[in-house]
């Protein structure tokens, strides 16, 4: 009985752990994309959005 206990306590710890890690790396992918979105200029966005523009253009052109 006391053994069954025990296992199952482990089940238990090795989950929270297991959950713990994966939350742990989402939060530092999330860290990691506002980092990213903070250090990037307004120059920067920009061209980005003009970039994605030409190319749905040129995608769009491609099909006629």
């Amino acid at each position: 009985m006391e053994e069954s206990v025990k296992d199952r306590e482990r089940e238990i710890i090795n989950d929270m752990a297991r959950t713990y890690s994966q939350s742990v790396g989402k939060l530092q992918t999330t860290f990691d994309t506002i980092k990213k979105d903070v250090l990037t200029s307004w120059f920067e966005k920009a061209w980005n959005k003009i970039k994605a523009v030409v190319n749905a253009i040129i995608e769009f052109a491609k099909r006629i």
